[in-house]
């Protein structure tokens, strides 16, 4: 990982971390990476960490922000912690919220990191025509940066260009490799699965569109979609118009189990994404159960992928191509096994949350060491 600029501050009296995160229990991929961190940190940290719930069902009903700053005021009271830990997202009511929680932090002497997750290219685009004015006004006080795409990290040090910026990945849960799985009985059909939120912006409509076509083309596959959103009922509408309800499958919001099983039991990813995504959660959950990857190259994914390794990356809304990566692949089955190896070895090595944590912990020793 790579960084830029000196750290500024004191340093802290304590060595315990504070987290912030919308309540861990919630289906949203902050959530998730908080949840599959916190047990590593805890061990990894020598004062330890706590989590302080924000957004999400704290919001008070006219004044979301100021019940936040009250909590973290509150818990700050203690004078435990030396570190204040913030995950937002690149948007305005994250960035305006978190701008106040860093100005409590260190008005209580904490050193502060500030670990970006979703990144509205509009709001970036708005920041960026103030010259970064708004963003130096803002977070010119945090100590450290983390971001989940190179872009992004080349976004903020041209706002503030002597921040600490770490380029970071999200996580898989090592517990999601634990949970005891049944392999179904493999047919011949390649079994595609899409995970993540049922969103027009997840590309779901053009998958619908791709398998449809693959399959017009002779090649048999078929579709699990698991997850829900806005656009669930419209894409059930969709599939049903196009007469290919045989082949796919709803299977709703999974988590733990379920969704450990559905992984080992489907042959190929697909997320043809143009939401302004980091690295989405579930493309590295797929690659850790060993599945070839079709993606939409959309946000930090580019970052990590490589096409002759692990799959296809695809033009985002474009379903004709799409159909063809996807009947590229469901042709190839030993190019499909030689990516499945790949594939596990390397997210394993790199995304689990015990050796992202690591990292993660060292750039608390940093800051409680004032380097």
């Amino acid at each position: 990982m790579t960084a830029e600029g000196s750290i500024k501050g004191r340093r802290p009296e304590n060595d315990k971390v504070l987290i912030t995160a919308p309540p861990l229990t919630g289906p949203g991929g902050v959530e998730a990476y908080i949840a599959a961190l916190l047990p590593h940190l805890s061990s990894l940290t020598s004062g330890g960490v706590d989590h302080l719930s924000i957004g999400g069902q704290n919001r008070g009903r006219h004044l979301p922000i100021l019940g936040d700053a009250t909590r973290l005021r509150r818990k700050l009271n203690s004078r435990e912690f030396g570190v204040l830990h913030l995950n937002p997202s690149l948007n305005l009511r994250a960035f305006i919220r978190d701008a106040a929680l860093l100005r409590i932090g260190k008005a209580n002497g904490l050193r502060v990191i500030t670990s970006f997750h979703g990144w509205n290219e509009a709001f970036a685009s708005a920041i960026t025509r103030t010259r970064g004015a708004i963003f130096r006004l803002l977070y010119g006080g945090a100590d450290v940066f983390t971001v989940l795409a190179a872009k992004h990290r080349a976004q903020i040090l041209s706002w503030q260009p002597n921040s600490v910026v770490h380029t970071e990945r999200t996580v898989v849960d090592d517990r999601l490799l634990e949970h005891p799985v049944t392999l179904a009985t493999r047919g011949s059909a390649v079994r595609v699965l899409f995970l993540a939120r049922v969103e027009r912006e997840k590309g779901i409509f053009d998958l619908i569109d791709a398998v449809a076509k693959a399959r017009a083309c002779g090649v048999d596959l078929t579709l699990s979609i698991a997850g829900d959103g806005s656009a669930l009922g419209a894409a059930r509408k969709m599939v049903e118009s196009i007469g290919c309800g045989s082949a796919v499958r709803f299977l709703g919001y999974l988590r733990g189990e379920e969704k450990a099983s559905a992984l080992a039991n489907h042959d190929l990813y697909c997320l043809p994404t143009y939401h302004p995504e980091g690295i989405p959660v579930a493309l590295l959950e797929a690659m850790a159960f060993g599945l070839p990857i079709a993606v939409a190259d959309s946000g930090g994914i580019a970052d990590i992928f490589d096409e002759t390794k692990m799959g296809a990356l695809v033009r985002p809304q474009e379903p004709d191509a799409l159909a063809d990566s996807l009947i590229r692949l469901a042709n190839d089955r030993n190019r499909m096994e030689q990516i499945a190896s790949f594939n596990r070895e390397f997210a394993r090595e790199n995304f689990l949350a015990s050796r992202v944590a690591t990292r993660i912990a060292s750039y608390y020793s940093t800051l409680h060491e004032g380097i």
